[in-house]
């Protein structure tokens, strides 16, 4: 670290923008994370790391960065609370004007916070959303975003039509960049009760939808590093019950903002999602249920809601071709042949699956 670096201070107590940086266990990246950041063109910023009950090297390496520049981190220790909760408490404690969020095994572009500021200094829009690398242990791929403004009468519009198109999910909070001032007031918060993951997104929403106006831009500005597992060895049954949970809270973001036909077909497609999560699940060579368990678990999935009535009342047109094969198969009770292709298709194509964002 230079010296250079260490004597950078404010000019002022009241930095433009707040980056909040929720931390769990990640000593082996962590330094990079911080080092993206407190390297940046832009300097009028505060750095909060919080540190959610790490038990590796993550808390030394925090108070260390807090030693090394008291003027622009500061940390915050909790018990392991989740990701949502340690937002939350960067977000209380947050003085800037804009909110940025940096994920603790991720890493900014230098210009970052410069970029992101010339945009929000440029207009009145109260969320900017950028691109961002999905890197890979070998390779690097790339989001990008039109540049284009989503006005009030569009947002509902966006929202709407990009989740029955099966548009996949790259809007992340980790790759915008937020006025405080309209968090604070229609009090947008991260949802502590979804524990393992998902919670950002529905921030996001909720986020999207009391924005003055939504802006999204061509630049890339993010590396957003892709844990190498696959989807069914990161899914427990503990986590399928806070998927069904996060099911519900998405349902309460659909019944709030849209027509009750818009949100149940919303609805309807958001729970068929979330069976295939839950199949992939059953079809772990690693689980400890017998074919016979798996198909009596699932049947009982089918029978009870919200599965029932998604697979009974969910247009198949809204359905992408890869799923649409299943619903003749659930409607005619044929779960055993459906399992059975599910599999195959499963391995054939999602055996080499990269994720960390909630539904693939």
């Amino acid at each position: 670290m230079s010296n250079n670096m260490k004597s950078s201070q404010h000019k002022c107590d009241i930095p433009k923008v707040s980056v909040i940086v929720p931390i769990y266990n990640s000593e082996l990246y962590l330094d990079k994370c911080i080092q993206s950041i407190i390297s940046q063109t832009y300097q009028d910023f505060e750095i909060i790391l919080v540190n959610d009950g790490s038990v590796d090297a993550s808390p030394a390496i925090c108070d260390n960065y807090e030693t090394l520049y008291p003027n622009i981190v500061k940390v915050i220790h909790q018990r392991n609370q989740g990701i949502a909760q340690a937002r939350n408490f960067g977000l209380d404690m947050a003085k800037g004007e804009w909110i940025c969020f940096v994920d603790n095994d991720d890493w900014a572009e230098l210009n970052m916070l410069e970029v992101m500021l010339h945009h929000a200094e440029s207009d009145n829009i109260d969320l900017h959303i950028y691109g961002y690398y999905r890197e890979y242990k070998n390779y690097s791929t790339v989001v990008q975003y039109p540049d284009i403004e989503l006005a009030q009468h569009i947002k509902k519009n966006h929202l709407y039509y990009s989740e029955l198109n099966g548009f996949p999910r790259t809007h992340h909070v980790w790759s915008a960049l937020f006025r405080k001032k309209f968090l604070d007031d229609y009090e947008i918060r991260f949802d502590s009760d979804i524990f393992f993951g998902g919670d950002d997104f529905i921030f996001l929403l909720y986020a999207m939808r009391h924005a003055n106006a939504v802006r999204f831009h061509s630049e890339i500005l993010m590396h957003y590093r892709m844990r190498a597992s696959s989807v069914t060895n990161t899914i427990s049954s503990e986590r399928i019950w806070h998927f069904c949970h996060w099911n519900e809270k998405y349902g309460i973001f659909c019944d709030l903002y849209f027509s009750s036909d818009e949100a149940l077909r919303m609805k309807h497609y958001e729970t068929l999602k979330l069976l295939q999560l839950i199949t992939r699940h059953y079809c772990n060579s690693d689980s400890l249920y017998s074919h016979k368990d798996k198909i009596r678990l699932l049947r009982n999935h089918i029978k009870s809601e919200p599965f029932k009535s998604a697979i009974k009342e969910c247009p198949l047109i809204l359905i992408p071709l890869r799923r649409r094969w299943q619903i003749p198969f659930l409607r005619l009770g044929m779960v055993n042949l459906w399992y059975l292709l599910f599999r195959i298709l499963n391995r054939l194509y999602l055996r080499d699956s990269y994720v960390r964002e909630f539904f693939p």
